[in-house]
């Protein structure tokens, strides 16, 4: 992936070799046809300027799939602490009620809805 801020300045040939590369990673196998298009600067500079947004959309893509990874990474850390707690505080969760079931899921839901880190709470008095 090319990743990297292009210059505007580039010569129209020098843009159609960018836009080639960028057909050839996006059309494999169709090597014949992307060298046959016409090479006017209208069409070029399109295609730049799409290849541009193309990548920057897929440069965004990553970075959010690299943050939904790390979050499931966490997730799974504190759903294995979970489950060692209840392991050896004797709870099994097959042996709650459906509501008390249902209860739970909802409350988890929400707490990743929210985005909470710590769902502890704390009275404070008055």
């Amino acid at each position: 992936m090319f990743f990297m801020t292009q210059p505007s300045n580039l010569s129209l040939e020098e843009k159609h070799v960018y836009v080639q590369r960028w057909l050839s990673r996006l059309l494999p196998g169709h090597q014949q046809a992307i060298e046959s298009y016409p090479m006017n600067a209208r069409a070029v500079d399109s295609l730049y300027r799409e290849a541009l947004d193309a990548e920057e959309d897929e440069r965004r893509c990553q970075i959010i799939a690299h943050g939904y990874k790390e979050k499931a990474k966490k997730y799974k850390a504190e759903a294995d602490g979970l489950q060692t707690l209840n392991k050896q505080l004797g709870i099994n969760l097959e042996d709650l009620s459906a509501d008390a079931r249902e209860t739970l899921n909802n409350i988890v839901d929400l707490a990743i809805n929210l985005d909470l880190k710590d769902c502890a709470y704390t009275r404070q008095e008055n």
